[in-house]
C-alpha cells in the first residue's frame, strides 16, 4: 500500500496506473479511532489482497496530507471524510465508495470480488 504525501503522488497515480487495473484509495485520520480501526480493516483487507495484481491500493493522511485529500475530492467530485474509501475502475471514474463503520475487510473483500 503506498502512501500519496503530495498532489503530485496522486496524480502519477492516476496517470500512470493502466487502465486495467482499478485504484483503490483509502483516507484516515491518524488521531481518530475510527479511522484507527478502519485501518486496522483495510490492512487485513490488503494482506489478502496484495497479490491482486489489478488493484493498486493507495492510502492518505488526511491531516498530514490535507492538500492530497482536498485535491482528491475535488477530482472525483465525493464529499471528503474519514476513514473512507475510494474504488476507482480502469475508466477513473469512482465505482463504489464507503465511509466509517462500512469500511471493513468484509466490505472491501466483496467490493474486490464485485469488480474481479
Amino acid at each position: 500500500m503506498r502512501d500519496l504525501k503530495t498532489i503530485e503522488d496522486y496524480d502519477a497515480l492516476v496517470q500512470d496506473t493502466a487502465a486495467d487495473r482499478d485504484i483503490v484509495v483509502f483516507k484516515f485520520s491518524p488521531i481518530c479511532p475510527i479511522s484507527g480501526r478502519a485501518e486496522n480493516e483495510a490492512n487485513r483487507w490488503y494482506q489478502e489482497a496484495a497479490s491482486n495484481d489489478r488493484l493498486v491500493v493507495a492510502k492518505v493522511d488526511v491531516i498530514g496530507a490535507r492538500p492530497v485529500s482536498q485535491h482528491i475530492a475535488a477530482a472525483l467530485g465525493v464529499r471528503h471524510e474519514s476513514p473512507q474509501v475510494l474504488w476507482l475502475d480502469g475508466g477513473r471514474q469512482v465505482s463504489w465508495h464507503a465511509s466509517h463503520g462500512d469500511v471493513n475487510q468484509g466490505t472491501l473483500a466483496a467490493r474486490e470480488g464485485a469488480a474481479s
